[in-house]
């Protein structure tokens, strides 16, 4: 350590920081007054301080507060040249927040002006405890691998470090530079405890060595066991001045430790807790050294008795066979018995085991109580005799019975014999039918036979069914499962039951099956198995649902030309009507008539004539689609125009039909929005013609059943996935109940009968719809209105995305 400057021996080189000459007076008085010789400089403003601290200086004392020079700035300078000069703070009205904070950057101590009295001592003490220049330290101290330190513990509770040596930097990974830099970091990265212990402990020093073993957290907050061997330092006076000690890394050590003390608690607790008496027994002296609750509980002795006794006292042994029989082995294991404290003998059954713990050889000895082991042996050594004897006399009538049993096993071997060859018969025949042949045990329900047609029918191994019997009902149709099996419990009862039913195979193909069981009887005549066959009638099943389905359509057919017969009749005579009418009017009244007169009758027929042919092309568009010959062919289409053009169009034709009478016609609103990346863009890949037919049938439909002055609104929406096309109008509504069968051909709702019509365009609209993949959806209610929602994939457009177009 470098020599102290003392009073009168050196000159003492001083910087004050303060603003008014007072703030030099006062401390100058007293270090002088202590001896010391002085030769000091006072600033005012942080450049002249800036300047002061390229002169050789001893001592800097900082006046608070300050106006033109903030002490925290002062020492922030003070630290970022990285010198060590002490700085010690002088404070007006101090708080211990402010001398906290000014410790915290660096200030080696802070007093009141109301204790500069003190000034002197501390000045003394302060610059005998300056960090040593580390290049005067001898390099076997640097080169320790342990971590070597001088520590003073400041008024402010951080520890000033005067020396601390590299080996901290792998140890926690901090340089010592951070230490010297900020008092608090060495007890903040202490854990909580320990900092507060090792505060105590510099405070209340006893004057000696000290041994601690402490938690800290290293940069990389990693808790290490920090092992610490600690003495105090004492000046020429003979105070204590400052600690000197060497720590190294005792984590593996501690590790090791709290292993070994958790092994312990471990033992101790299987110890305690052992259903056996365990007694732990000094190999030289036979003392019983330590006993668990259960040796206590079955001998009777309490802890502090059993110290007090040798094994040779509660043992039977004597003690040289006792002894031998140690001797002879580490590990033993005998039958004997021990003597509890009442005096009673215990039959136990003993292990000794020579165990070694720290250096030191001991007998662990296992006591397992064999009372009731020892009864039990001797009931079953009863039992035994006894039975020998019963044996023995039933050995002449066993003689006799076997004799007996000897002529009977002939007799049922000659009775088996023929039994076998019947079962042989009987087993070609049932294994070479393509039914299913089973039979049952009525009272156990065990399987008895059940031949290999069984895997051919139901695609399952046999072995399943022997395995659990009734694993031939897991693959019987769901909806048939029930049934099947409350008809099965029926046949157990003896009930003849006749029976069809689904199975699923394995690949999930669905086949029919017919069955029918009988009942077998014993000699006694009464029922004790039940017998059955089961054959696939699939096939059949066809055959009667192709003919089923054959009248059903044929129904169908009839009832469709019903319709059209009853349809054609009525709508063909209006137009017809009124051909005849028009033309009657020419015949009669023509040649007295003008071009304008001629031209409205011709209007006439021609609408009339387009009628019929509307309603034709409607019965061959519904034929063809009947016959499946409707075919679906998409092409790109702008759906915004079309749309606009097709109400164009309609309203034309719609009007037209009313030629020569005043006859308003609802108006249709249309509307458009589109959710794809080019918003603007109304493109899709549809079949136009079906599209067509679609919307013309559905705004007709809405023309025709709302009041004139009504509006109709078709709203056009494009999404990513689909398109929808939602038609809404304020008309007659469709009753509920009839919305079901709205899309049936001529079918016609209760409420439409005043307006013509052929019950064919809803038809249409669903074969269309479905050739789009889409769907239709209606929501209606009477005198409010209807709306049909018609949503189609979008499948073409996103194939025009990828430049792909649809064949």
């Amino acid at each position: 350590m470098p020599t102290s400057i003392s009073p009168s021996k050196a000159r003492l080189q001083v910087l004050i920081v303060g603003e008014v000459p007072e703030d030099a007076q006062l401390p100058i008085e007293q270090l002088s007054a202590c001896g010391f010789a002085l030769a000091w400089r006072r600033v005012e403003t942080l450049g002249d301080f800036a300047i002061a601290l390229s002169e050789p200086l001893d001592l800097i004392l900082i006046h608070t507060p300050l106006t033109q020079l903030d002490a925290i700035a002062a020492l922030q300078l003070l630290r970022s040249r990285q010198l060590s000069l002490p700085a010690i703070v002088i404070g007006a009205n101090g708080t211990i927040e402010e001398a906290v904070r000014c410790i915290k950057h660096g200030a080696t101590d802070y007093l009141l002006k109301t204790q500069l009295t003190g000034l002197g001592a501390l000045v003394q003490q302060v610059l005998a405890q300056q960090p040593p220049d580390p290049g005067s330290l001898n390099p076997l101290v640097e080169a320790c691998p342990h971590l070597l330190y001088q520590m003073r513990l400041a008024p402010s509770q951080a520890a000033i470090f005067d020396y601390i040596s590299p080996a901290v930097t792998p140890l926690t990974g901090y340089e010592p530079r951070a230490f010297y830099a900020d008092p608090q970091l060495w007890f903040q990265r202490l854990h909580r405890e320990d900092a507060r212990q090792w505060r105590k402990s510099l405070q209340h020093h006893p004057g000696r060595s000290l041994s601690r073993l402490v938690r800290f957290f290293d940069k990389r907050d990693r808790l290490i066991w920090l092992a610490i061997q600690e003495r105090p330092v004492y000046d020429s006076t003979g105070n204590l001045s400052s600690f000197v000690g060497a720590a190294y890394d005792a984590s593996d050590r501690q590790q090791q430790w709290l292993d070994l003390e958790n092994a312990a608690r471990k033992y101790h607790k299987i110890f305690e807790s052992a259903n056996d008496a365990i007694l732990i027994i000094d190999p030289n002296s036979y003392q019983i050294l330590e006993v668990n609750e259960q040796a206590v509980q079955s001998l009777g002795y309490t802890r502090d008795e059993f110290t007090q006794l040798n094994i040779h006292q509660i043992s039977s042994v004597s003690s040289p066979e006792f002894t031998e029989i140690l001797n002879a082995q580490k590990h033993i294991a005998f039958e004997h018995l021990y003597r509890r404290k009442d005096g009673s003998l215990m039959p136990v059954e003993v292990s000794y085991c020579l165990l070694e713990a720290n250096g030191q050889q001991f007998y662990q000895s296992t006591v397992r109580d064999i009372t009731e082991r020892q009864q039990l042996l001797k009931t079953l050594q009863a039992l035994n005799e006894q039975l020998e004897r019963r044996i023995a006399e039933r050995s002449t009538s066993l003689k006799q019975l076997l004799e007996k049993l000897t002529l009977e096993i002939e007799q049922r071997q000659d009775v088996e014999s023929a039994l076998r060859a019947s079962e042989e018969k009987f087993r070609q025949l049932a294994e070479n039918i393509h039914q299913v042949f089973w039979m049952t045990d009525c009272n156990t329900e065990e399987l008895l036979y059940i031949n290999p047609a069984y895997e051919q029918i139901w695609q399952r191994p046999l072995s399943s069914l022997y395995k659990q019997s009734d694993s031939w009902i897991d693959a019987v149709h769901s909806e048939d499962r029930e049934r099947v099996f409350m008809n099965y419990q029926r046949q157990l009862k003896g009930e003849h039951i006749k029976q069809e039913y689904r199975i699923v195979h394995p690949d999930g193909s669905i086949r029919w099956l017919g069955s029918t069981s009988f009942s077998i009887l014993n000699e006694q005549g009464q029922i004790y198995r039940i017998a059955g066959l089961i054959e696939d009638i699939t096939e059949r099943k066809k055959n009667e649902e192709g003919i089923h389905e054959s009248l059903i359509k044929e129904k169908e057919l009839n009832e469709l030309k019903s319709r059209f017969v009853c349809m054609t009749s009525h709508e063909f005579r209006t137009p017809l009507s009124s051909i005849l009418s028009a033309a009657e009017l020419l015949g009669y009244y023509g040649h007295h008539w003008d071009d304008n007169e001629k031209q409205e009758q011709l209007q006439i027929i021609q609408g009339a004539v387009q009628h019929m042919i509307e309603l034709l092309e409607d019965v061959l568009l519904m034929g063809r689609t009947e016959s499946d010959q409707l075919s679906f062919n998409p092409t790109l289409i702008d759906l915004d125009q079309f749309c606009k053009s097709l109400i164009h169009q309609l309203q034309i034709s719609e009007q037209s039909r009313y030629i020569g009478q005043q006859h308003n016609l609802p108006k249709i609103r249309f509307s458009s929005v589109s959710q794809l990346r080019r918003s603007s863009e109304f493109k899709a890949y549809l079949d136009e013609k079906l599209l067509r037919q679609i919307l013309t049938n559905l705004l007709s439909n809405s023309l025709k059943y709302s009041h004139p002055s009504s509006l109709i609104e078709l709203n056009l929406q494009l999404t990513e996935r689909t398109i929808v096309f939602q038609i809404k109008d304020t008309g007659i509504g469709i009753p509920a109940d009839e919305i079901y069968n709205l899309f049936e051909p001529f079918y016609r709702c209760s409420n439409a009968k005043l307006v013509s019509g052929t019950g064919l365009g809803l038809a249409i609209v669903k074969k269309s719809v479905d050739l789009h993949g889409g769907t239709i959806e209606v929501s209606s209610q009477i005198n409010v209105g209807t709306t049909f929602t018609v949503t189609l994939p979008i499948n073409y457009w996103l194939a025009t995305q990828e430049n792909e177009i649809p064949s």
